[in-house]
């Protein structure tokens, strides 16, 4: 481990980052590489469905270098600050430890190079028109983002897991599988329609599900049998035996079509 000190702010975190706590966020100056190190492994282990509709992230700051780190799903994503002037990169705790400690100029997953340029150049060209074409312009670039997202699934699935690209076969999954899943244990509920997967929480007062994301997701097998989806963001889904919704560790019973 390197001898620098680094800088620490969280949000949303426990103290040592292992933990979803809502509105608690604290910073921690002076600390080790070791120290870091744990606390972003601490953080990539929280289980996805904790996540959901929290604000969770961590800053660092090393000499010059000052990234955030969030997560969606179960992937861990890294970005340099100013955050609304870079686009997000996969990466990994040793991956975010040897940008900041200069061991590596970056290491990363892959992800598609060509991410952030769309951003930057779309952004130029939005500058002197009128309201209504600057708004035609980030219509354009989120589009495009989003295609770029859905190819990265194409293109490179997880790990033991296989698309599926029969059109028949995923109207034949649509009809089987779109409807609304929930678990009063997890007090969400989630919404599958049509390639696109939304989450909401539910309160206990009886009051409307309040909408937490939505994201675009592409069917998958797991072992030649079991369903999957796999979402544009990165959260992965899967299918039960008996019909059930499994994200996270938490299965969530099919509760409406």
């Amino acid at each position: 481990m390197s001898d620098e000190k680094f800088s620490l702010v969280f949000k949303s975190l426990s103290d040592d980052c292992s933990q979803v706590q809502p509105q608690h966020q604290g910073t921690q100056d002076g600390l080790d590489a070791a120290k870091v190190r744990t606390c972003l492994d601490a953080f990539a282990a929280i289980p996805a469905v904790d996540l959901v509709g929290v604000d969770a992230k961590i800053r660092l700051r090393c000499n010059q270098q000052h990234v955030a780190v969030s997560r969606s799903g179960d992937a861990l994503y890294f970005t340099l600050m100013p955050e609304n002037s870079h686009a997000p990169e996969k990466s990994t705790p040793d991956g975010i430890m040897a940008y900041l400690t200069g061991a590596d100029p970056i290491q990363l997953e892959p992800e598609p190079e060509s991410l952030p340029t769309p951003v930057r150049r779309k952004r130029k060209l939005s500058l002197g028109l009128s309201l209504g074409s600057q708004i035609a312009v980030l219509a354009i670039t989120l589009t495009i983002l989003a295609g770029m997202f859905h190819k990265t699934i194409t293109v490179s699935p997880p790990h033991g897991y296989v698309l599926i690209e029969d059109s028949s076969r995923i109207n034949m999954l649509q009809q089987q599988f779109d409807g609304t899943y929930g678990s009063p244990k997890a007090r969400m509920s989630i919404q599958i329609s049509h390639g696109r997967v939304s989450f909401f929480a539910v309160s206990r007062d009886g009051a409307p599900p309040q909408f937490l994301k939505e994201e675009s997701f592409r069917y998958a097998l797991r072992g030649g049998h079991t369903v999957a989806l796999l979402g544009a963001k990165g959260d992965i889904l899967e299918f039960n035996p008996d019909g059930s919704l499994l994200f996270g560790a938490q299965s969530y019973p099919r509760t409406g079509t």
